[in-house]
């Protein structure tokens, strides 16, 4: 592990003294980056095929995954929305669920174990959603040092090229048009955004969508429930 973070970039002056240089600050960056990457991977898997919900309350078991319902209903009425902001949703299921994965992923006791002395503050990271990217920020101070010495690192960041943004948008086009009319009126809405493709699939007394963006592999799946008789 010491040798990850520090590496050839560390000159060894005694069984003492390290001189760092500010090259080192690159290994400890791409450590706890690949950390939130590594996060990331897993996140993104399940809010896609479930319905932007890593563990939902509400939801549709649907190919082996709990598809969770953006609006619902068990009565013979207009469903109800369950989740007015779906991308600020998503945003928060990113966060919890990268918050835990990271810290989990970093361990910094290997260089403690080498002599170094480790120092971190406080966590926080925030994901941010815009139209075709995630911006994954990370805020997590640490400084490592050796006698005289020591390298400082806080800011950490990703970004993703997923449109979750664009799904979120549609999503709640979607919820928007079947609470006013029962129904989504899926190609009148590709007509007018070409750019979209919206599949809806009826299983039982739910309906099972799914959002495609041209260009991207990546499709967005939630349930939906109204008018149950």
């Amino acid at each position: 592990m010491i040798f990850y973070f520090l590496g050839d970039k560390i000159t060894r002056e005694s069984e003492i003294d390290v001189v760092f240089d500010e090259s080192s600050l690159e290994p400890l960056k791409d450590y706890v980056e690949e950390c939130i990457e590594s996060g990331w991977n897993e996140a993104i898997d399940i809010v896609l095929k479930q319905g932007g919900r890593i563990n939902p309350g509400l939801y549709y078991y649907y190919q082996d995954r709990k598809v969770n319902y953006l609006c619902h209903t068990d009565n013979f009425e207009p469903c109800i929305n369950k989740h007015p902001f779906v991308d600020k949703m998503i945003e928060r299921e990113i966060e919890d669920y990268l918050t835990a994965k990271v810290l989990e992923c970093i361990d910094l006791g290997e260089i403690r174990n080498e002599g170094y002395s480790v120092s971190e503050g406080a966590f926080a990271l925030n994901a941010d959603l815009t139209d075709y990217n995630v911006l994954v920020d990370v805020y997590y101070p640490i400084t490592i040092s050796k006698g005289n010495t020591e390298v400082t690192e806080s800011r950490f960041s990703e970004t993703f090229n997923v449109p979750l943004g664009k799904f979120a948008e549609v999503a709640e086009d979607v919820v928007n048009e079947e609470i006013l009319y029962g129904t989504f009126f899926n190609q009148i809405y590709e007509a007018q955004n070409p750019e979209v493709t919206v599949i809806p699939f009826s299983v039982g007394n739910a309906k099972i969508y799914t959002i495609r963006e041209r260009g991207y592999n990546q499709e967005f799946l939630f349930a939906i429930r109204g008018w149950v008789a």
